[in-house]
């Protein structure tokens, strides 16, 4: 039995966006390691604003941008957005795929 999930939509960046009464973002921090192939997830963070804020991505450097030691990676994207901002924005509906059993060939 499928259930049905509330609609949701595609911003400008490729990000689903459900409703909301507010704009909420999610602040996520990764500390990346270039030399070993890895990263960690330092911090995530919700915030609410009553305005649209810009996704943002700000990259630092340690110790140097020559040859870094290890990358921090700051971001701010947009989860939920009030349903007027969706109306008023033309942004693409979001469709689920739901996976179906397949038949195992032999």
């Amino acid at each position: 039995m499928k259930t049905e999930l509330p609609p949701s939509w595609i911003n400008k960046f490729g990000d689903r966006i459900d409703i909301d009464s507010k704009f909420v973002y999610e602040m996520t921090a990764y500390k990346i390691f270039p030399k070993e192939k890895r990263a960690e997830l330092k911090s995530s963070k919700f915030i609410t604003s009553e305005r649209e804020q810009n996704s943002q991505v700000k990259v630092e450097y340690y110790p140097n941008k020559k040859n870094p030691d290890y990358v921090i990676v700051k971001s701010l994207e947009m989860v939920s957005a009030p349903k007027w901002y969706i109306n008023y924005t033309p942004l693409p509906e979001f469709k689920y795929i739901w996976n179906k059993k397949t038949k195992k060939k032999k």
